[in-house]
């Protein structure tokens, strides 16, 4: 019998290569924070978010923050080559912020499954 899992998730055998998951992500952290202070639109975040994980941050609003928002660290652990988790600490001028992401590969590009913000 022929494993065709990978013609299923790749059917025209265009498997991209991923972006480094960990500046990947500590730029999708930096623009959730941007998003939750109001610095940001989430409409850009979409593509980037399960629908449940987009409607969950267009709920979040804290206090709004200076400009300047940085990830200061970045820690990945792969799962395997097509997911991955994620902490990034971001910082402000005003208050720091950890936020804990699973990404999964989706038609060639990182899509976030899971996100946990403090």
């Amino acid at each position: 019998m022929r494993d065709v899992s990978e013609q299923v998730r790749d059917p025209l055998g265009l498997r991209a290569e991923l972006p480094d998951p960990g500046a990947w992500a500590a730029t999708l952290a930096r623009a959730i924070v941007e998003v939750v202070t109001g610095a940001r639109q989430a409409q850009q975040l979409r593509r980037w978010l399960l629908p449940e994980i987009y409607a969950a941050l267009v709920a979040v609003r804290l206090s709004p923050c200076a400009r300047g928002t940085n990830p200061v660290h970045v820690r990945t652990c792969p799962i395997d080559d097509r997911r991955t988790e994620v902490a990034v600490i971001v910082a402000t001028a005003s208050r720091t912020y950890a936020l804990a992401l699973r990404l999964e590969e989706y038609r060639g590009r990182w899509m976030t499954t899971a996100l946990e913000l403090a």
